[in-house]
């Protein structure tokens, strides 16, 4: 059925009616409702749409209902559909042919119909009826995605099973071998080092945890790209990895039947053809479109095609033989005449995707070579189109795991292999012309590399690959077209005959994005094969190819260094060039050389080698760089891959091979081309450090220190460094020293001119001049003792480095691992990585600091380490940070100290004189005896000793070179001299020695030096026509013209043709005369000053007596310096020795120097002689001189001593007048803790810094910090300990909040409401602690604080609004302050009388009148603030325990909150006062009196005129207000709670409370003896009930009626006799607990009746300490009866036989015990007769818990990750995407997601209010992290899992098994139960409800 709807559009509307389908297939007239799918044809049809045509979605969004007023008949072949009245326009739909066939075939139904075309297939050729079904059910106009086709399919395919059967029944013929499980991203899988023979092997977690790996070196990872699981794959891995169900041993499963199989068979090719269908119906659309959504509608088919593929290997290869058979896919794709019309469509289609998608440009290189880059596709088969369309459509992941599914299938594996080739080409320009979005680029490289990783990893099927496919050619072409597509005009050297080098550019979207990533990837993945990798070497033309595409990125990322102004805009893709550098050009070189270790290599390293030197005199042509020229000083790129590859392969060839250098032929000039830009690189390099390119911004610097990071530093500064060191040895040491000078631009600053102001020298501003000198001597020391790449073995390499970084600061050991610098070329690094470190370093375990901060295991070096390895100067190499440097000194010196004691001077860094280098690299030691080199050192020595402005650097690196020169021989077998003129000229350094040899240097004076004297004139002359002929390059000084008679040397021409742009822009910050100097330069005039005449200036020096200057200078006397001759040989181990200061080594060069030659130990000798001779004379003379100063000195000393001791004496006596006679307080604290009467205490205020006492005109408060918590309620009994659940849940337990619920809501339902609210506490759950940092702030200053706060952008980490501020002197969290009241809120009472029974009265009397002392003003107004705060710090939920709002409601929270501190403070001291607070648990300072007398205010308050607690006393104490006996005081009433069931501890709060705050301690204690009493009684009644009736009876006959003499029998024989009235006691011994069923003891009874009394004796001992700051009992661990004795006599309680104490003797009575007692026992036998079981139920509610605690976790944190990764949530019932786990309650929570919010509120934030208070701690599963949250802040506290090394794991990225740390674990408990959270943490968060 058709209708014509608006514009275009043809909408098909298939109908079907409500009731059976079946009745599609009938005539049969509808009336009512109908629903109808709608499908849009535009562009094909099948694309299903939603349209809008007056109904309304339900379930099925595609499904639309309407209701039909008339009626709607169905006919075979045509419909007719009347709809409101209107006929819709129909058309004739060809189903005739199929009806006929398909309606018998549909009404047999679903399993019957997949029987019958069972049989159907297994007994025809041709399966007629599946065919025609399969017409229907696969029409290619339909719906592919159609649920009802997809249902009727996998019944068909399951042959009359239901498809979970079929599934079953095909598995257990899965005979495969390997596993093949593909995954996608963010997959948990497992990789082996040990197993595995590739790097990228990999294994799912089953297959991984069924093997075993047991001391296998493995990790846990999740995968970024996707990945297939290896096991059983023996190419990949070894057999012993394997899990039992794979691998060439496992047990062979039999084949699968023929039957099983046949209508699979039949189906596949329908199948996949259908797919194909699909994707060629819709290649004609809108390429966004297409890609998005294409796939997207074939979802459910997709599906149901893995669901077959997961059966597998039967099914594996069902799908194998279809997909790769040539006349299947030609039998379904064959164009005919009897073809659809749909068919032809999609053919067109194809054809036109085959054109669409392009092949890439080839090189200039392959053209001709029929490599395969540019052939045409040409599809044979299903596979080949399948993948074609996977390219097309962008790697749909879906598609991609399907076909990667089916790889274990050999032949499969082959044919997909080939098709991968034949595309791969294509890849290259689909990763190119992709989306311009970076996600969708960055999900394709993913889903190429997950596809390609499979393929290349295995070796046998890559050089399959290469054989067959050409695989080299195709990948390294396809890499070339994308850099082909972003190369630009390289401005390098821009100078003339420059700029025809073309470069990458970074900043396009192929390198910025790393595009590349899955090509290069795949290049580096197949030439780590061995036999790939010699074929790449072997092929010339493909070498020769790759020099030049390495070639466009030489000198990318070009920086110019700006002079005037700041660069405008900073460029942030820097790291994209050196990312591309490592990537695409070091690491194939890397693998290539990983192969390259036998002799029969070297040609093929040679051949490579003679490419690359052709390469870089290609580009040295390009740039116009000559022999003699240089590079522009202003402009320099970190990247030059080419000379990185000439040092890597020079290096490997020479120390590998023995290769000689010689051989290579390459000429001087070459060689000083090729050193040109690397040593360009290092001025650069130290020019940005010392600020010179600081207008380029940070991310020059941030360039310059990626340069030097480890994992950039193997393959390009130590490759520089090895050019720098190549050259030095083939080329002119003097003419190598000078280049370095003069390119470093210090050779003007080694002038003999005087100077005395700094002026600018030639290139460099005065503040650059120090720091690049040092630059240029460090060059010259790591040159000269950097051993790397010059034969060093790698075993000494990995322990320099990592003692390098050991000494730069102690590390970790994934930190170490991570910063060790990547040695591609060296497979044993790892191997020799253990034992390395355990020869230099000592393991520090895990410890904590002092605050409470954690430590994770590090690394530390040994002392020995210190003096024997560590070496600054290796060190100056690896310092990314120049405070490493510093930090390594600093830590050599601390330990050098601590071991030998103090040194007064400073010591020198310890540089090593370099050892034995390879021979072929001797020559380079020339450098350390040439002219230039002694000439050198002589000037800065002459600098040294002269000049107070050369920093102490230059001067050790210059000793140090002097050192170097001396122990290290010349590899010259004969010296040459050359005449010397006399005077020396200045600064030519070469000319200022005959001879090279370097004692006869030492030794020889240079008596003078000519230098020249400048005079600035205007007189200039034109350079001749014949000149500019010569050389292109312009004569140019390095240094301006300098002012009037300033001296200096005319520089060394430096021909630099690019210095005069240079110059050009520089002339805006230059003096008007040096910038026309510069104008005339440019215009090819000379500005040379002519010297007006030469200054012979007096030098009189040599390096010797300079050295002995040196000394002397350092030390501070002269003639410091002992001979050895004199003062005797040092000892070997002196000899030896790197430790010392400036004496000490310039002290050991003498000594070397006088070891080796004769002539200058005779001339020191003397020199030390004749110096000491003349002292002598000296100091005779001045002996006198020096005893008269002595003697003014005492007198200049005596003299301000008597002055300071007067002024002292004037500002005490100033002092005492003014100050208070009272002493002052102290940081913060009162001044006296208990201060006599009428003393007034005094409060250090840290706002004002002032000390005042607390008036109501200016109130002092304690800071504090008032905080919701749960702990209490978290209690449980000692049975009930918490383990986290690694398995399916048990039924939990109840906890003490849940108890005191169940106890109050029965109260609830037997008494009055409000006689129960002050029977009870609430708090356990919800309730507010109170804690304090200890210092005091005015309450106004406060307020002014706050107010500032506001202001301030900290305050965003608090809320300030709602009162919370930091604590101005610690800096913790308050948000609050308890004011310090000077009487404590009350009047002073009289004295008690003595007399118990006049006590009882007398407290009648204080209860009734209540003495209160008016509070108003500032203090009423502060306890007001207090006592809101306290509300807000408590939730809503937890503030009530009843809907009533009444005095009697709040008056319970009051009284809750001192219970909850009490308690708490129980908690923290073990739970027995009588222990000392752990000091992981301690508060600072204790805050509980101040909270007192806020409490004790409201609560007096709030009882008003009520006075309910005059009854209550009466009744406890059996003593009426007139002094009747309890007899008549006591009357029980019916909805009061009985005095048995009240808690006592709760009423001793309230009395206290009540109470005035000044009460004696007498009347405390007093009050303390009647509640014991009453809770004796209580305890009493409580064991009873335990008793059977046997025992009750034989406690009643042995009752003792008197009233003198209590006792325990008696008592409980009363209770006994009173209780047995009602029904309490029941004879049932079930209900009796079996430990109870024994026979009771007056033993056992009595401790049972302590051990119920102790709670309140707890609470009331400790709450009399904190009101009368009694000292408590201390006791370690006390048992429980010693504790309650130790208790009682804390309390006074009363003793009437102190020779046998007990419970019962610690009772006192002031009535006639029995009446009282059957008055209490009455009233309770109310509720028994009414309700016996809740009776006994609140009488035996538990008394005692154990302390609170978290969940017990497992030791191996992976049981933990395996059971909750995949477990479901409670609430919402989907796996968390973050699962979170509560270790309060062990609940699993969604942490950081929507799902399970509650309105806003997340619910980890709804979890930690609900259960902890506020406070949630929770496991963040998939990371391992700890979260709290506090109230609205959140934190990561860190993680309670460590690795081996002590290490923490964050996110599970190094996947290494992570145990329990039991003192973690612990210390997180203990900062939970003292609340310390804020206090430790120090990165908090607001997490606005969202965790």
């Amino acid at each position: 059925m058709a209708k014509k709807g608006r514009g275009s559009e043809l909408v098909c509307i298939v109908a079907w009616s409500m009731v059976k389908a079946m009745a599609v297939w009938s005539l049969l007239p509808i009336k009512g409702w109908v629903r109808y799918k709608v499908f849009d044809t535009i562009g094909g049809v099948g694309q299903q749409e939603v349209k809008d045509v007056g109904g309304f979605v339900v379930s099925d969004p595609s499904w639309l209902i309407d209701e039909l007023d008339g009626d709607a008949t169905i006919k075979v072949g045509f419909v007719k559909v009347v709809v409101k009245g209107e006929v819709l326009d129909c058309e004739q739909i060809d189903w005739d042919g199929r009806m006929s066939a398909l309606q018998p075939l549909f009404k047999r139904g679903k399993p019957e119909l997949a029987l019958y075309v069972k049989t159907d297939c297994l007994t025809a050729t041709r399966p007629r009826h599946l065919n025609t079904v399969l017409s229907y059910l696969l029409d290619p106009t339909t719906s592919i995605d159609d649920c009802g086709h997809l249902d009727w399919l996998r019944w068909l395919i399951s042959g009359g099973k239901t498809f979970e059967e079929f599934s079953k029944t095909v598995l257990a013929f899965d005979n495969a071998t390997t596993c093949g499980l593909v995954w996608t991203a963010d997959f948990v899988a497992y990789r082996c080092r040990t197993c595995g023979f590739s790097p990228c092997m990999s294994l799912c977690s089953d297959c991984f945890l069924a093997g075993n790996h047991t001391g296998h070196d493995f990790n846990m990872f999740r995968s970024q790209a996707g990945g297939a699981c290896d096991c059983g794959n023996t190419s990949v891995m070894g057999s012993e990895g394997f899990c039992p169900k794979h691998g060439p041993n496992q047990t062979r499963k039999p084949s699968a039947p023929n039957d099983l199989m046949a209508v699979a068979e039949a189906m596949m090719p329908r199948l996949l053809f259908r797919l194909i269908q699909h994707m060629r119906g819709h290649s004609a659309h809108d390429p966004r479109f297409t890609v998005t959504l294409v796939l997207g509608d074939a979802e459910q088919f997709l599906q149901f095609l893995h669901q077959l593929s997961d059966m597998g290997a039967a099914m594996r290869k069902v799908f194998s033989d279809v997909m790769t058979d040539e006349s299947i896919y030609e039998k379904l794709t064959q164009i005919t005449d009897d073809s659809s019309e749909f068919d032809r469509r999609g053919f067109a289609n194809y054809q036109a995707a085959l054109k669409s998608l392009k092949c890439p440009a080839v090189p200039p290189e392959f053209r001709g070579k029929n490599f395969g880059l540019d052939s045409p596709l040409n599809h044979k088969t299903l596979l080949e189109e399948l993948l074609f369309w996977t390219v097309k459509f962008e790697f749909g992941q879906k598609l991609v795991t399907l076909l990667l599914s089916i790889l274990p299938i050999d032949h499969y594996k082959a044919a997909f292999t080939k098709a991968f080739m034949e595309h791969y080409s294509r890849i290259s320009v689909a990763l190119v012309s992709s989306s311009d979005q970076a996600v969708v680029r960055s999900r394709i490289s993913s889903r190429v590399l997950h596809i390609s990783v499979q393929l290349l990893s295995p070796e046998s099927l890559a050089v399959s690959m290469m054989k067959r496919h050409n695989l080299l050619p195709i990948i390294t072409g396809s890499l070339w077209y994308m850099m082909r597509s972003i190369r630009t005009l390289s401005p390098f050297n821009d100078g003339p005959g420059s700029g025809r080098h073309m470069v990458v550019d970074c900043a396009k979207e192929v390198l910025k994005d790393h595009c590349y990533w899955p090509i290069n990837s795949d290049l580096n993945s197949v030439l780590s094969h061995r036999e790939i990798g010699i074929a790449f070497l072997e092929n010339e033309m493909l070498v020769g190819f790759w020099m030049k595409f390495i070639e466009v990125f030489q000198g990318m990322n070009l920086n110019h260094r700006e002079l005037t102004q700041h660069v405008e805009y900073e460029p942030e893709t820097y790291y994209a060039g050196f990312s591309a550098e490592l990537e695409i050009c070091a690491s194939p070189l890397w693998a290539l050389l990983n192969h390259c270790k036998h002799k029969d290599c070297l040609p093929l390293l040679l051949n490579m080698l003679r490419s690359v030197v052709s390469s870089l005199q290609t580009w040295f042509s390009l740039i116009n760089l000559r022999p003699l020229s240089t590079p522009n000083p202003l402009q320099v790129s970190f990247h030059l891959p080419l000379h990185r590859y000439f040092a890597i392969l020079l290096s490997h060839v020479i120390v590998r091979f023995n290769f000689p250098f010689n051989d290579l032929s390459l000429p001087n000039d070459v060689l000083q081309m090729i050193m040109a830009h690397p040593l360009q690189l290092h001025v650069a390099f130290y020019e940005i450090f010392s600020g010179m390119w600081v207008r380029n911004g940070l991310q020059i610097r941030g360039q310059a220190m990626t340069y030097i990071q480890c994992h950039f530093c193997n393959s390009m500064i130590d490759s520089d460094v090895f050019i720098l060191q190549l050259c030095g040895s083939r080329l002119d040491p003097d003419y190598f020293v000078k280049t370095l000078l003069q390119r470093f631009h210090v050779s003007d600053l080694l002038t003999f001119a005087k100077r005395t102001d700094p002026k600018r020298i030639g290139f460099l501003e005065p503040e650059h001049q120090i720091p690049m000198l040092e630059g240029a001597l460090t060059t010259l020391c790591m040159i000269l003792g950097i051993r790397t790449k010059l034969g060093l073995p790698q075993s000494e390499v990995t322990r320099l480095e990592m003692v390098t970084l050991l000494c730069m600061g102690d590390r970790t050991h994934s930190q170490l691992m991570d910063a060790m610098p990547d040695k591609c070329d060296q497979m044993d690094q790892t191997k020799s990585f253990e034992p390395t470190l355990e020869q230099v370093s000592n393991y520090k375990a895990p410890n904590f600091e002092a605050g409470g901060g954690m430590q994770q295991g590090i690394y530390i070096p040994k002392d020995e380490i210190w003096e024997s390895d560590f070496d600054p100067l290796y060190v100056m190499l690896r310092a990314i940070y120049r405070r490493d440097l510093q930090t390594s000194l600093d830590r050599y010196t601390k330990n050098i100290r601590k071991r030998h004691g103090g040194f007064k001077g400073s010591l020198w860094p310890p540089f090593r004189v370099p050892g034995d280098v390879h021979p072929e690299f001797k020559s380079l030691r020339n450098i350390l005896h040439c002219r230039s080199m002694h000439g050198l050192i002589f000037a800065l020595l002459y600098q040294a000793v002269k000049d107070k402005h050369l920093s102490d650097a230059v001067v050790y690196f210059t000793v140090y070179l002097l050192e170097m020169a001396v122990l290290i021989p010349s590899p010259k077998q004969c010296n040459i001299e050359i005449s010397i003129s006399e005077p020396r000229l200045d600064k030519q350094l070469d000319l200022w020695y005959s001879s090279a040899d370097i004692f006869q240097n030492i030794n020889q004076t240079i008596p003078r030096m000519s230098v020249s004297v400048f005079e600035a004139h205007e007189g200039y002359r034109v350079i001749s026509a014949r000149h500019h002929e010569q050389s292109d390059d312009l004569q140019l000084d390095s240094a301006p013209l300098l002012p009037d008679n300033q001296l200096m040397l005319q520089p060394i021409g430096q021909q630099m043709s690019s210095l005069t742009s240079m110059m050009d822009e520089a002339s805006q910050s230059l003096s008007s005369h040096e910038h026309r100097t510069r104008q005339l330069r440019t215009l090819g005039i000379s500005t040379e000053a002519k010297p007006s005449r030469s200054v012979e200036t007096p030098v009189d020096e040599s390096i010797l007596s300079l050295l002995l200057k040196l000394h002397d200078k350092y030390a501070g006397k002269p003639h410091s310096y002992v001979p050895e001759g004199i003062r005797g040989v040092a000892t070997e181990a002196d000899m030896g020795s790197r430790v010392g200061d400036a004496c000490f080594f310039i002290g050991k060069l003498l000594d070397n120097i006088c070891r080796r030659s004769e002539n200058s130990a005779g001339i020191v000798e003397r020199a030390h002689r004749e110096g000491v001779q003349a002292g002598k004379g000296k100091k005779k003379a001045g002996e006198l001189d020096k005893e008269e100063r002595r003697r003014k000195a005492r007198e200049r000393q005596k003299r301000l001593m008597e002055q300071f001791a007067s002024k002292q004496k004037e500002f005490m006596e100033q002092a005492s007048e003014d100050a208070p006679t009272e002493p002052e307080s102290s940081s913060g604290e009162a001044a006296s803790s208990s201060p006599s009467l009428g003393e007034v205490k005094l409060f250090d205020c840290c706002i004002c810094n002032q000390s005042t006492a607390s008036t109501d005109q200016r109130l002092v408060g304690l800071v504090a910090n008032l905080q919701s918590t749960s702990i209490l309620g978290n209690r449980r009994h000692a049975t009930d300990a918490v383990h986290l659940p690694l398995r399916e849940p048990e039924g939990t337990r109840g906890t003490c909040a849940e108890d005191f619920h169940n106890r109050f809501t029965s109260l609830v339902q037997e008494f009055e409401e409000t006689s129960c609210l002050l029977s009870v506490n609430i708090g356990w759950r919800g309730g507010v602690h109170a804690q304090t940092c200890g210092h005091y702030v005015h309450l106004d200053c406060l307020a002014l604080y706050i107010e500032s706060l506001k202001t301030q952008s900290q305050s965003q980490s608090i809320r300030v609004g709602d009162g919370e501020f930091w604590c101005p002197t610690c800096r913790n969290l308050s948000n609050t302050a308890l004011p310090i009241i000077s009487d404590g809120g009350g009047a002073m009472v009289l004295a008690p009388p003595s007399d118990p029974y006049k006590l009882i009265k007398w407290i009648f009397h204080v209860m009734e009148t209540r003495p209160i002392a008016p509070i108003t003003g500032n203090s009423k107004a502060a306890m007001s603030t207090v006592m809101e705060n306290l509300t807000k710090a408590a939730y809503p939920e937890f503030k009530m325990c009843t809907k009533l709002c009444t005095g009697e409601g709040v008056l319970i929270f009051v009284g809750s909150v001192l219970r909850t501190n009490l308690e708490l403070e129980l908690i923290q001291r073990g739970g027995s006062p009588c222990q000392q607070i752990k000091s992981s648990l301690a508060s600072k300072k204790p805050c509980l009196l101040p909270l007192i007398h806020v409490l004790s205010l409201h609560s007096k308050i709030l009882t008003g005129q009520k006075r309910p607690f005059v009854d209550l006393w009466s009744h406890v104490t059996g003593v009426s207000r007139d002094g009747q006996e309890a007899c008549q005081s006591v009357t029980p009433y019916t909805l009061e709670v009985p005095l048995l069931l009240k808690d006592v501890s709760s009423l001793l709060i309230h009395l206290v409370l009540n109470m005035p705050s000044a009460i004696p301690r007498a009347t405390y204690q007093c009050l303390v003896q009647a509640l014991y009493n009453l809770q004796y009684v209580q305890a009493l009644a409580m064991v009873s009930c335990r008793f059977s009736e046997e025992e009750r009876r034989a406690w009643q006959r042995g009752l003792e009626v008197s009233s003198a003499k209590v006792t325990l029998e008696s008592m409980l024989g009363h209770m006994i006799s009173l209780l047995e009235e009602s029904a309490l006691f029941t004879d049932d011994a079930s209900d009796v607990p079996a430990i109870c069923q024994s026979v009771w003891s007056p033993l056992s009874v009595e401790m049972s009746v302590q051990e119920a009394c102790l709670p309140f004796v707890r609470v009331a001992s400790l709450l009399m300490h904190h009101l009368y700051d009694a000292p408590l009992p201390v006791h370690s661990q006390p048992e429980a009866s010693q504790e309650f004795m130790l208790l009682c006599d804390y309390l006074n309680l009363h003793q009437s036989t102190p020779k046998h104490p007990s419970g019962c003797t610690r009772t006192q009575w002031h009535c006639d015990l029995l009446p009282l007692l059957r008055a209490w026992c009455q009233h309770f036998s109310q509720l028994v007769r009414k309700d016996a079981s809740s009776a006994r139920m609140l009488l035996s509610c538990p008394v005692n818990w154990v302390p609170p605690q978290l969940c017990h976790l497992p030791h191996l944190y992976d049981r933990i990750f395996q059971f909750y990764r995949s477990r479901s949530c409670q609430t919402c019932g989907n796996v968390p995407r973050d699962p979170a786990v509560c270790l309060v309650c062990g609940r699993l929570l969604c942490f950081k997601d929507r799902c399970c919010a509650q309105a806003t509120v997340y619910e980890c934030v709804q979890h930690s209010r609900s259960c902890g208070g506020g406070t949630g701690i929770f496991l963040i599963v998939n990371s391992s992290i700890i979260v709290v949250i506090q109230g609205p802040r959140a934190t990561a506290w860190g993680s309670v899992y460590l690795d081996e090394h002590g290490e923490e794991d964050h996110y599970l990225k190094r996947g290494k098994p992570l145990y329990l740390c039991k003192e973690r674990y612990q210390l997180l408990q203990d900062e939970w139960l003292s609340h310390s959270f804020v206090r430790v943490c120090k990165k908090w968060i607001m997490h606005i409800d969202t965790l």
